[in-house]
């Protein structure tokens, strides 16, 4: 890397564990430490851990409970701390004999605290993330997703102010295949947020099948708004066109 930078390292260890056919759980930490750069002021030296665990327990043919922690932690030398966590439990359904229906409900608590500029003050941030995306195919060309999700969030500002923020989702997606390379839908959007305010989403796309699996579309946005990240999901519900590629896998891809 040219110019002035500090010397990296980094190890990590990872676990993963398959022995019941019912049960699968993983591991992995890694622990950074990125160098001071000579000649500057302060010491820029900081460590990064990431830790990351699932387990997943399959109840059935049809339904299996999910597990997953994510925590990331940036411990600088001459600031404060940034601390990141989000733990989520979730319940899954596909229906392994027709494949018609596929299901996600989801709970997530997340946590944020970023101490690193002391002007400001700590800075912090915990929600409460819930949502249910669903995937219906009645018939070969047809195809209907639906999503539903609510955010409850508090946040602590510069200066120590307090804030509370809320809002829920609710899109869905109509999807036509014109043939195997082919297709047509369309989307429809509200995010409902605190005082009432409502704000939609309507438009249309047209999809491309680049290869197997791999999906380029174009659509445009009659109406629009800029959606919380957390609810929106894969969904773009800004106005205007826009250009996005779609990925279809499961568990046999690797």
């Amino acid at each position: 890397i040219s110019g002035s930078t500090g010397n990296v390292n980094a190890v990590s260890l990872g676990l993963d564990w398959t022995a019941d056919p019912l049960w699968r759980a993983s591991t992995r930490v890694e622990w950074r430490r990125s160098g001071d750069v000579s000649g500057t002021p302060e010491n820029g030296r900081f460590d990064t851990t990431l830790w990351q665990a699932l387990v997943a327990r399959k109840l059935d043919r049809d339904w299996t409970l999910l597990a997953r922690n994510h925590l990331l932690r940036t411990d600088y030398a001459a600031r404060g701390d940034v601390l990141q966590d989000r733990a989520q439990v979730g319940l899954a359904y596909r229906d392994t004999d027709t494949n018609r229906v596929n299901a996600l409900a989801k709970l997530e608590y997340k946590t944020e605290r970023d101490a690193s500029n002391a002007a400001v003050g700590e800075l912090q941030s915990r929600a409460w993330i819930a949502s249910v995306h669903g995937d219906y195919h009645p018939s070969r060309p047809w195809w209907v997703s639906g999503r539903l999700a609510g955010k409850w969030q508090k946040d602590r500002l510069e200066r120590g102010v307090d804030s509370r923020f809320s809002a829920q989702l609710a899109a869905a997606r109509l999807v036509y295949d014109i043939t195997e390379n082919w297709d047509v839908s369309a989307l429809a959007a509200v995010q409902r947020g605190q005082g009432g305010a409502r704000q939609h989403a309507v438009g249309v796309e047209v999809g491309y099948l680049l290869q197997q699996n791999l999906w380029l579309s174009a659509g445009v946005n009659a109406s629009g708004f800029a959606a919380d990240a957390d609810l929106a999901g894969h969904e773009y519900t800004r106005s205007g066109v826009y250009l996005r590629l779609r990925v279809k896998f499961d568990e046999n891809l690797f």
